[in-house]
């Protein structure tokens, strides 16, 4: 959870600066951060409790990332990524119970606005992660490598959406808050790749506008909002020459 003073700190400048709502990665990145759920949960809740409580002393409302690397879970589990998409498996059991522990601590508190279900997973769909290698730290709880059995695709990723999206309106029945992805705004490749992912090669052609349009569509079905975080040098398609522009805002 970081140092205690030093959020309080950041969140009163937020704050006065007139941010009103904050977004913060609920659970941590290595596995390692995730020690003290792990051992003593009574202790992780407890630091959540004051994150929470110093949000709402500042009147500021909270949208907490719940799964922000996609990896975690399944490294604590010891099993690869694939097995986060398999309802039987330890790691969505870890998840499960996560989502439910969360969701029903803070089942009544207005200080959590939105529930946002994780961090940028569409980034990393339909790629070959034995050839990425994302977020290898062994001294920090995760494999010496990625492998092929850590693949997943955006059909894999819709369903486990599906699956969050009911886990999380299962247990906040009295507030019924807005649910998000946290998915970026999808790579200008995400379509082609898509439907590349059982051929020999993955195809980086870039989509049309109409590709773009059906694939961020299709990957929040389940959601109430549509995510999407701008990247420099990844904004500039369809026309769009300037880098820095904000118009896909507009597509």
């Amino acid at each position: 959870m970081g140092n205690r003073t030093g959020a309080q700190k950041a969140m009163k400048d937020a704050c006065s600066r007139g941010f009103t709502h904050l977004r913060f990665a609920a659970t941590g990145f290595w596995p390692s951060d995730m020690t003290t759920y792990m051992k003593n949960k009574h202790k992780h809740w407890e630091l959540f409790d004051e994150l929470v409580a110093d949000a709402e002393s500042c009147g500021c409302f909270l949208v907490p990332s719940i799964f922000w690397n996609t990896l975690t879970f399944s490294d604590l589990a010891s099993e690869p990524l694939s097995m986060l998409f398999d309802r039987e498996s330890k790691t969505f059991s870890l998840v499960s119970t996560y989502v439910k522990e969360l969701v029903t601590r803070y089942a009544e508190n207005t200080t959590i606005a939105v529930w946002e279900m994780g961090n940028e997973m569409n980034l990393i769909a339909d790629l070959d992660l034995a050839q990425q290698q994302p977020s290898i730290a062994p001294s920090k709880g995760t494999p010496n490598t990625r492998t092929q059995a850590d693949n997943f695709t955006t059909d894999m990723m819709i369903q486990h959406s599906k699956d969050i999206v009911q886990l999380i309106r299962q247990h906040d029945t009295k507030l019924n808050r807005p649910i998000s992805s946290g998915f970026s705004i999808p790579r200008a490749q995400a379509e082609h790749l898509r439907h590349s992912y059982f051929k020999k090669n993955r195809d980086w052609g870039n989509d049309t506008l109409e590709q773009f349009q059906h694939n961020l569509m299709d990957i929040h079905q389940s959601f109430d909002c549509v995510s999407v975080h701008f990247y420099q040098g990844n904004n500039d398609r369809f026309n769009i020459t300037d880098p820095h522009s904000a118009e896909l805002l507009h597509i």
